[in-house]
Parts: structure tokens; sequence; C-alpha cells
């Protein structure tokens, strides 16, 4: 039977208004009794009966307006609460039994390494209490929380403290916040902790009380959280005159806890998202938890204080957010790399839903399962279209903007169109065509053709677009390419323009040109779109060194090199040695000349593009030439460019490890992939410097950089180094956690076996969440090679354990599924062996409606 999707069109205002919430949670591990008191109003004159969500409850008590109700005048199932004929004002009790330790769903309240905590997004506030779990249903919420002292000596809540006690051998603590909110980011967190204080003053000269809880002996690690934290609080400030609104900020690491929540006040991470010391965390954690502490944080006025009416309207909060957290980042980071970085996220996640079964547009029309549109699309390409916005009517009147829509909506549930309507009359500018973006699935290609008369000593560019087929034939998008050319004998033609395509095809003319000029096209990724422009060889090496936007500059070596990988995949793999084309080399060669000068563009420029990337715009996926290819151009520029990759490596062996600066980092990650070249020519004093970096360091970063690297190579030492490293750091979870990722990503032949005989490592436990993502997301979303082994054993794999983690409850299988969902673009016999693990988990009775939904999808 079809699975009954929701969809936008039904959307129906809840025809209550919730008030207030009073819960009383009694916690325990194997029985919670959860008292709620909702103060409830009828939205309009007709009598309708209130329904409340819920999630394997069971009801204990019900009273309305302080009575019992008649056994006709409700009806109640553990899902479900309805009340056939309320009074158009009310008070509602309930008490309810809930089973944490039970709980294996991660979702609601849940029993995790001794403590309890709450994950409520999207639907997870009914395995707690009946309420209408939706985002449209703003309460204030006062919460009492009791619980044992010894077990549960710290019980928070979102808001502020207001009184605490204790009676016996249990005490107490009542939270208040007073902003209405969605239940979605309410939150409870009971265990023991250790805490790192520290306060904030905010502009408007607030003090608040910032604490972060961490695991006992982990708080001093939790120095560079919260200095992001306070770095965030200020950007925002700055930017966009967004004060912190709560006298108190917590945030609590979880150890083995995978993912980050925005919860109100009460931010809950994993502790890999928190907890940093330059002894066990690399240069790319450090960025990573600065970027997602500013996200939560951001949340609290996009997302929180204004929220989402319902769940298709989710990249109002997901995809603004983003953009902010990458604005704060390129702020603190070299801006023109972090936003290379940023595209080369978007190409590896978001593209592949684009080109696959699983596309859809940032605001979809339905959806089964709410879990499974969490999606890059939804965050990624979400942030793309508000970052067009922000390149059309400048970022002075976009900050303007998206303050006036803060103040507008301040503690309502809103849409999509609220904010491009705020937009559109604050910047005086006309969406009307900008907004087909939202209902687009897919990704625009833009060409574009060129002529030069050098008579008229005139260029004459085409703009063209086409959508992808999906269905429906479209109608053209408004599309901003920043554009400049480039004088092939150096510097500029005049000055950089921005085009708005918003036709099929528009030309420019640009006179006084004395030569032919070479057009720089997309400049900072102005559109999220492919990109169709023939360039020559020569044009996109100097492009690559000479374009003063790192964008372009990247961009023009990865087409280069992909120019390259697809024509020498064409040849027999024997023979692609002796025929990789010289530009290859050429490339490098002059990228390596620049490398002091810009060592983190020079770093990104010099690392070869791979797959997804690799066949962005081919049908098919030549995955075993495409790999053979791009090793024979690593190997050819290792071994003709190997005295300058050595000089520049030990030159830049003297970079400070405890250095966190922008340019130590990029130092160290060009020193990374100058390494990844000395190991695939096959030098032998590099794999030497190789395992000396593992052992020695001189930093983490390059330790752990190092092992990766070794992880790909068909040598002996390979197994013991991975050994050798696990028995070093066996003692830090988080690391061992790194482990697990690097050993899961090894694209060593044969090491699909090694692999999946990992799971039975005696350090892997598939409760530890932050874990198994690492391990199994590392192989099945991002191990191109591994996972696709001729024999078929990493879709076996695959297909066992979404089987497995859907009978434990755990949700979100779109996760897993990003390679397996493009089966339909690789060859034969890999395409019959995914469908048919698809197949089969298709045929399993009883499985989740996640899962169905997303199976059924990918095999169309």
């Amino acid at each position: 039977m079809a699975l009954q999707p929701v969809r936008l069109a039904d959307y129906r205002p809840y025809p209550y208004v919730i008030d207030t919430i009073a819960l009383d949670i009694a916690l325990d591990a194997d029985e919670t009794i959860v008292r709620a008191t909702l103060s409830v109003r009828r939205r309009g004159a007709a009598a309708e009966p209130l329904v409340l969500d819920g999630k394997n409850l069971q009801l204990r008590q019900l009273r309305l307006n302080g009575a019992e109700l008649p056994a006709d005048g409700f009806v109640a199932t553990p899902d479900r609460l309805e009340i056939m004929a309320p009074p158009a004002e009310f008070t509602l009790e309930t008490e309810v039994a809930i089973h944490p330790a039970r709980n294996q769903s991660g979702k609601g309240l849940f029993w995790h390494t001794n403590r309890l905590i709450t994950h409520c997004e999207a639907e997870g506030f009914r395995r707690i209490t009946y309420f209408p779990d939706r985002p449209d249903v703003l309460a204030t919420y006062t919460v009492r929380l009791e619980a044992d002292r010894q077990a549960f000596p710290l019980l928070l809540s979102n808001g502020i403290p207001m009184e605490s006690g204790e009676a016996g051998q249990r005490h107490w603590t009542l939270w208040r916040d007073p902003f209405p909110k969605p239940s979605y980011i309410f939150a409870v967190m009971a265990g023991r902790f250790e805490t790192l204080r520290d306060h904030f003053t905010t502009a408007e000269g607030q003090e608040v009380s910032l604490a972060i809880h961490a695991e006992p002996g982990e708080a001093a690690r939790c120095a560079f959280a919260m200095d992001s934290l306070k770095a965030a609080f200020r950007w925002d400030e700055r930017v966009f005159g967004l004060s912190c609104d709560l006298p108190v900020y917590n945030v609590v690491a979880l150890p083995a806890y995978a993912g980050a929540q925005e919860n109100k006040g009460l931010n809950l991470f994993g502790a890999d998202g928190i907890i940093a010391d330059p002894a066990i965390t690399t240069d790319e954690d450090f960025a990573l938890i600065r970027r997602i502490i500013g996200h939560e944080y951001f949340h609290n006025w996009t997302g929180n204080r204004v929220t989402c009416r319902d769940w298709f309207q989710l990249s109002l909060k997901e995809g603004l957010t983003r953009l902010r957290d990458q604005l704060f980042m390129e702020d603190e980071l070299e801006p023109g790399t972090y936003r290379i970085e940023q595209v080369k996220t978007l190409r590896r996640n978001q593209f592949p839903e684009d080109d696959g079964p699983a596309a859809h547009p940032v605001q979809p029309a339905e959806f089964v399962e709410i879990e499974n549109f969490y999606t890059a699309t939804i965050y990624e390409k979400g942030a793309e279209l508000l970052r067009m916005l922000r390149t059309l009517v400048g970022a002075e009147r976009f900050v303007a903007a998206i303050r006036a829509y803060l103040v507008r909506f301040d503690g309502q549930a809103v849409t999509i169109d609220d904010l491009f309507d705020t937009i559109e009359r604050e910047a005086d500018v006309d969406l009307a065509q900008f907004r087909r973006w939202l209902h687009q699935p897919g990704r625009p290609t833009v060409t574009v053709a060129r002529e030069y008369d050098p008579e008229r000593r005139e260029a004459r560019f085409t703009f063209s677009q086409r959508l992808p087929v999906n269905g429906e034939p479209g109608q053209p998008l408004h599309i901003p390419i920043a554009f400049a050319l480039f004088d092939p004998q150096g510097g500029h033609f005049g000055k950089p323009l921005l085009i708005e395509l918003r036709d099929w095809s528009q030309t420019l003319v640009i006179a006084d040109l004395p030569r032919a000029p070479v057009p720089s096209i997309l400049r900072q990724f102005s559109a999220p779109v492919s990109l169709e422009a023939d360039l020559s060889d020569e044009e996109l090496m100097h492009l690559a060194v000479a374009d003063d936007d790192a964008f372009v500059a990247w961009n023009s070596a990865q087409q280069l090199f992909t120019r390259g990988v697809r024509e020498l995949a064409l040849e027999q793999p024997a023979a692609m040695d002796a025929l990789v084309p010289p530009a290859m080399v050429e490339i490098a060669r002059r990228l390596l000349a620049d490398a002091r000068r810009a060592p983190g563009l020079t770093a990104l420029r010099l690392s070869l593009p791979d797959e997804p990337a690799l066949s962005e715009g081919l049908d098919r996926i030549p995955l075993d030439s495409h790999m053979a290819a791009r090793n024979a151009i690593r190997r050819a520029i290792g071994r003709a460019l190997a005295d300058p990759i050595h000089s520049l490596y030990e030159q830049l062996s003297a970079i400070d490890p405890l250095d966190l600066s922008a340019p130590a980092m990029s130092g160290r990650n060009l020193r990374s992939v100058l390494l990844d070249f000395r190991l695939a020519a096959g030098d032998e004093k590099g794999v030497s410097a190789c395992l000396a970096q593992i052992e020695e360091g001189p930093s983490f970063t390059e330790a752990f950089e190092a092992l990766c690297l070794l992880g790909h190579c068909d040598r002996p030492e390979r197994q013991a180094a991975f050994e050798a490293f696990h028995h070093r750091y066996r003692d830090q979870p988080l690391v061992v956690d790194k482990w697990f990722k690097a050993y899961a990503l090894s694209r060593a032949t044969g090491v699909i076996d090694e692999i999946i005989a990992l799971e039975g490592h005696s350090a892997f436990d598939i409760s530890n969440t932050s874990r198994a993502v690492a391990y199994y997301g590392s192989l099945f979303r991002q191990n191109r090679v591994a996972f696709h082994d001729a024999s078929g054993k990493g879709y076996r794999f695959l297909a066992d354990r979404l089987l497995m983690m859907d009978q434990m409850g755990r949700g979100h299988p779109a996760f897993f599924m990003a390679q397996i969902d493009q089966w339909r673009r690789h060859d034969e016999p890999r395409q019959t062996l995914m469908r048919e693990q698809l197949q089969r988990i298709a045929g399993t009775s009883g499985i989740s409606r996640s899962l169905d939904e997303v199976v059924n999808r990918s095999l169309g």
C-alpha cells in the first residue's frame, strides 16, 4: 500500500491556542512521570475536538478544569488524546508515564551515558506528554524537574532557573522560559557533569551567565568552545544587531552522541562539537566546533524567536541560519578559502541529491516522514538561495531586511514567503521570478558562449540556462552571475559585473577590448548551478593562478584537472601513466610556484577533484576508470615535481603546532596535500615522512591526516600504523571515533573486508552514536571506492545495517543512502547489485515508514 504523504496544500492552523504549559517531571530512568497543565482557548467560534499527539504514552490521569472527564468525553491511546467537546477556554491536566531506558529511538526523553536527555526536533515532544506537537503552536513553558540528587545532581531545562530545593534523597529545580516557543525546542538534561563557567555582557549591558557542562574531567577542554560561543555573541551583535535575550545560557557536551540541538537557552552537542585540545583535535575540528556553536546560537533568533509555521518551511530556519554561520566563519577565517570549502560541501552532498531520485526543491510540496526532510537541499541549497538574494540586493540591505523580518514576526511561526515578502519590501526588489527557485527540484545549468571581433574590439557573451528534466516543463530562473574579464597579458579589463540572467538566453556585449578577454564566471560561486564554458587549458591555467577571486581560481584548477581525468579515463589503465596530459603537471608546477603567497588557496587548488565532482553532469559514473586516471595524474605530478614538492614540504614543517591562525592552518593543509603527492609517487622517503608524521606529529592534525593518507595506500606499513595509532589514543574516545572514520574511508585494494570486520572491534559499540556515525557514515556516504567494491559486499552491509537500525528504532536512513541512491548511474554489475539490496529492504515486512519512503523513492 502506498504511503500517504503530508501535503503543504493541506495545512490548516491548529484550532486551539496553548498559552502556557506547566510541566512537573519526576525523572527516573526506568519510569518517569510527567504531569502537564495546559491553558487552552479555542481559536475560532466553532467547537472542534481537541486532538493532542502522543507516542508510546501511558495515560494515568486526565482532568479538564479540575474535574475528571466521563468515559465518553475523550478517546485516549498511547499515540493520541482526543477531547470531544471542550469549552471555549479551559485548563487540561494530564499525567503520563514514560520509560526512558527502553527508548532506543534517540527522540523524546531517553537514557544516554547515565544521563537523561531529550531530543524533540521534529516530533519528539509527543514522546514526553500529550501535546499538539507541531511548530505553529507556541506556548510559554514552566518546568519543574525532580530527581535523585546523587544520580542527577544537575537538572537543566530551557530559560531561567527560578527556584530549587531538596526533599529527602531527591531534589528539584524550577525553570521558566519567558519566550513562547514551539515544542521541538523544549529540552531537559539531567545527570552528572563538570562545568566551565564564564559571562558575557551584551551591547545593551545585560550580563549573561554562560555555562558549558561536560563529562567530569573535560571542563578544561571546553575553553575553545566557550571562546567560540562568545565570538558568536559578538558577531551577531556586530553584524545583525542581535543580542542574547536570556540572562542564562547553557551548553551541554554529551559523550557518545552525534548531533547538535538549538533548544532555547540550552544547546546540546555531541562532545566532538565542544571538546577541543590541540593534542586530540584537528584544525578541521576546531573550525567545525566554532561553526556549529555559532549555528546553534544563531538559531536563537532565526528559528527560536521566529520559527516555522509548518515543516515545509524548514529551510526558513535552517537555510537562513546556515547562511549566517557561513558568514560568521568567513569573518573568522580566510573568506575566499572558506567559501571554497562551502562549495565543496555543496557539490559533495547536495549536488548528488539534485542528480538522483532524492531530488526535491527547497520547499517541497509533500513528504512522508519529516526525519527524511533534513537534507543538504534544505540546509545547503537553502543557504545558497538566500546568499543569492544577498548578492542581488547588497549585504547592507539584506541585513536590514532580516532585522525587519525578525522585528515584525517576533514570537510567531511564519513562512518562507513571509521572509521573501519582507526582503521585497525592505530592499525594494521584485522577487516574483526568483521565488521559482523554491519550487524547482534539481539544478540548472548555465552555458556561456563567446565571440571576439578584433576589428570592432568587442566581445559578445551569450548566457543561457537550462533546467533539469523533472516532469513539468519549468520557467527560467533569476540567476545572479558575478562576472569579470581578464587581460591574458595581465590585469583586469574593466570592473567586475553582476549579470542577472532572467531569460532562457541573454547576450552581453562589451566594447573597447584590445584583445580577446579571459572570462571569470560565477565569481564567489554566485549561484548554485552547473557551469559550461568552453575555456581552453591555457585560459583555465591563467585563471587558476591569476584570478583574484578565490572560487574561480580554485574552480578553474578543478575544471582543468577534471578535464584531464575524463580524457585519461578513456584509455586502458595500463597505459595511463604514459598518457597523462602535460597540462596536469604544468598547472601543478605553476600553482607550486605561487604557494608561498597563498598556501591555503594553493592547497585547495592542488587537490585533485574526486567523486562525485568528477561525474557532475554525466549520465554514468565511470568509477573505476575515473579513479585509475586520478591516481595516474597524482603519480605523474608527484614524480615530475618531486624536488619542489619535497622542498616546500620541509619548509612548512616550521609551523607552530599550537598556532590556530588561518595562515598556520593553511600551511598544515598544504603540507598534507604535498605528502599525498609524495605517497602517490611511491617515494620511499615520503612513506618514511608519513610514518614519522603519524608517530611524532608535529601536530595532531598532521598525524591524523598522515594516517588517513597512508590508509589509502597498498603498503605493508598500513595495518601496523593503524594498530599503533589506536593503541596510543585508546583512552581518548573522540580520537577513537576519528580512527574508525579514517579506517572506514580507506581506499586500499580489497579493503572492504577489513572495514566490515572493524564492526567486531572491541572499541565499537553501535549504541555509541558518534562512533556509529563516524564508522557507518564514512563508509556508506563518503568512501567512493570501498563501498563500491565489485563484490557488492558494501551494498549488502548497508542493507543489513539499515534493517538493523530500523528494527532498533533509529531514524534518518536517508543519511546513509547518499551513494546507493545513485545506483542507476553506475555500471553493471554494480547497478544490479545495488538494486537487489534495495529490493531486499523494500520486501522486508514491518519496516518503518521512514525506511520504506527512502528505499522505494530510490527504486522509483
